[in-house]
Formats: C-alpha cells, structure tokens, sequence
C-alpha cells in the first residue's frame, strides 16, 4: 500500500473564466490537465461569478460536491439541479454545464476509469480494490490508516493506491471520499 498525504504546499492553483481553481491530485504522474491526457483529477474550485459556464470535458466523468454555498446546475439546457453544500452530483463533462450561485467547490474528473465520489459522515471504510482511493475533511481532523492516526488539516488530502482490505477510519464529521480504478 502507498500512502500519501496532500496539502495545499503541493498543489497548483490557477484562474478559470468563472473563478480559480486549485488543483489537489492530477495521475498518471507528469500527465497533463490542459492537454487531457490525465486519467484522474481532483481539484477545489472558487465559483466567484454569480454565472458562469464550465469548462467543457468531451470523455470525462465529472463528479462536484458544493463545500460551501448553494450552486445550480443546468446541463444541455435542461431541467435545473440544485446542489446543497455536500450533495454529490456526476455528469458528463462535455455536457454544456452553466452555473448560477457561488461557492467552493471540490471536483473529481475521470477520463477512462470507473470510479465515484460519495460524501460520508465519518465511520469505517475498508478499501475493496487497488485502485485509488482519497479522502478530504472540509473541516480537517483525525483518521487511522489500518490503526496508523493521520492529523488532516482543512484541504488537505489523504490518497492511497493498492490498498485493497485497507481500513480508513475516518472522524464524525463530514468527509468526501472518492476511489478511481486506475
């Protein structure tokens, strides 16, 4: 199993047409967000604009949790979804995707691998295959790796890869959890 630990020391943050955004975790290593050649993204994003349209992603699964703020979502020009701090919600990313609201958001891109993100309210989590697996505390606290105590802070990042039958025990609060077969 490989354990790494993010903060916001080792991420990338730059402008959208919308807001900013800061990129937590890109894979395959030395792939490349702007040329589309990354199998996995995970990023938080400022949507500052009370409108703004998404970038559009042909052949990428987009998965967006609000951390903060009410954000509304219309695909394709069709029937508006609401997002409540939290509330997880997949689409295709070369949808036409307009925004109205502001927020933090946090974001899993998945370009040809299966995968989810879930929001969960601490417990047990046993890792079922080798793929990747993160975990993000929007409020940071204290989670054991097979019984190892990790300290995260708010934004920080916990990803493991091969860590099938792993246990993540993560603290009663709010947590995103997300896992990728790669």
């Amino acid at each position: 199993m490989e354990l790494r630990h993010l903060t916001p020391d080792d991420y990338r943050t730059s402008r959208w047409s919308g807001g900013e955004t800061c990129e937590l975790l890109l894979l395959p290593e030395g792939t490349s967000y702007a040329e589309r050649s990354f199998s996995l993204r995970v990023s938080s994003a400022t949507v500052e604009d009370t409108h703004s349209v998404f970038t559009s992603l042909p052949g990428v699964r987009r998965f967006l949790s609000p951390l903060d703020g009410t954000l509304h979502l219309r695909h394709d020009g069709g029937s508006e979804i609401t997002l409540a701090p939290l509330a997880v919600h997949a689409f295709d990313g070369g949808a036409h995707t307009e925004c109205t609201g502001r927020a933090r958001d946090f974001n899993l891109m998945l370009r040809g691998v299966s995968g989810s993100l879930r929001h969960v309210l601490g417990g047990t989590q046993t890792l079922t295959h080798d793929g990747i697996y993160g975990f993000f505390l929007p409020q940071g606290g204290v989670c054991a790796v097979n019984g190892d105590v990790h300290t995260l802070r708010p934004f920080d990042l916990l990803v493991l890869s091969r860590g099938r039958g792993a246990c993540v025990t993560l603290p009663d609060t709010d947590a995103l959890c997300f896992d990728a077969a790669l």
